[in-house]
């Protein structure tokens, strides 16, 4: 048995923040684990999942405010030296944590899992940290979650100890609330033949929103019988508000969701219309439930889909690829929806798989 902490900045409603959880979870089942959260988690919604962590994991909220304070990075190494674990798993979080890797390397392992694409991260303050001097210097080693990310990984930072471990998730089923949101969701459909799309994101750059709403616009236009329904949070934003303004009637925000599978299970085909990714939780979700896939060619989905099988990934992430990609798969949905109901494609995406492949790299 390992005394393990796991630190992330918060619980908000993320794919990272959900394997988080679902690993921490599966790691304490033979492990002492610690799940330490950064910013506060009644604030927001940096407490989304809370209620999902089981009970015999030590749950510490250290009630950061957002921004960051140099006092911020002595009360992680406080926190750090008093649990004294044998290992620290970072989550996007070295900047908060540099005072604990400079001064406890000797004593513990820090990992980091890398959750984005690595050649879209290489300027980011924390991952500068992570890998060009504490990666560099042997004092953190990392996890890459997708075969694309694992090669960059060595590409890019040949000095930096990585090994390639895929995302997982428990296994998904519908809840209690299936028959309400089948309801829903035909509700909203217009005819029995509505083609219903899904995007399960917060509003974010990096996801892209505006590509997918102006290519599904453009669906509309050419009288394609299909919805739109977007799942997530900070679609209240400046930001949202205006992609909300852009949206046609079609598009539904449906606002954050804890019963997403559900929601998958309703849908016919998962969009994606991100400029990067590591290896995405929704992916994982909706391969389970057996929808088609339609993506931009970002890391993880390129390592998982097969386009032209069980999903369609435009050629490049400009509009007119994107709407040729969503025109394809909404023209042949049905040979899309056969090959990913198979479930052939889903693979080995068990948080149980993951977890072992963790505690093997952790242990080495």
């Amino acid at each position: 048995m390992m005394k393990i902490i796991e630190i992330v900045t918060s619980l908000a409603s993320g794919g990272a923040e959900r394997f988080v959880v679902d690993l921490s979870n599966e790691l304490s089942k033979n492990n002492e684990v610690v799940l330490i959260i950064l910013k506060n988690d009644a604030k927001s919604n940096y407490g989304f999942y809370r209620k999902e962590v089981l009970d015999r994991i030590k749950y510490i909220n250290l009630g950061f405010d957002d921004g960051r304070k140099l006092s911020y990075l002595w009360k992680v190494y406080k926190i750090i030296k008093k649990e004294n674990p044998q290992i620290v798993h970072l989550h996007s979080v070295t900047q908060y944590c540099a005072i604990a890797v400079l001064l406890l390397h000797n004593k513990i392992k820090f990992f980091q899992t890398v959750h984005n694409d690595i050649k879209r991260i290489g300027n980011i303050l924390y991952y500068k940290l992570a890998f060009r001097i504490f990666g560099k210097l042997g004092w953190m080693k990392f996890i890459t979650i997708s075969k694309t990310n694992h090669v960059d990984m060595c590409n890019y930072y040949p000095k930096c100890e990585n090994v390639l471990i895929y995302n997982g998730r428990c296994p998904q089923q519908k809840t209690e609330l299936f028959t309400t949101v089948q309801a829903e969701v035909n509700l909203l459909k217009k005819t029995e033949n509505t083609i219903v799309f899904i995007h399960v994101a917060r509003c974010a750059e990096q996801k892209n929103q505006k590509l997918l709403i102006d290519s599904f616009n453009r669906l509309i236009k050419k009288q394609v019988d299909a919805i739109l329904l977007i799942i997530g949070d900070n679609f209240d934003s400046k930001e949202g508000k205006v992609l909300q303004a852009e949206a046609c009637s079609d598009i539904h925000f449906l606002g954050v969701r804890s019963n997403i599978f559900d929601y998958l299970l309703c849908s016919d085909i998962f969009v994606l219309s991100s400029i990067y990714e590591g290896m995405p939780i929704s992916l994982i979700e909706a391969m389970q439930a057996g929808v088609a896939i339609l993506s931009t060619p970002v890391c993880g989905v390129i390592d998982v889909v097969k386009s032209g099988v069980n999903g369609v990934i435009s050629s490049g992430f400009d509009e007119c690829s994107f709407y040729r990609a969503m025109q394809d798969i909404a023209t042949n949905k049905n040979k899309y929806l056969s090959a990913a109901k198979t479930k052939e494609f889903v693979g080995s995406f068990s948080i149980k798989e993951t977890a072992l492949q963790y505690i093997k790299w952790f242990k080495k």
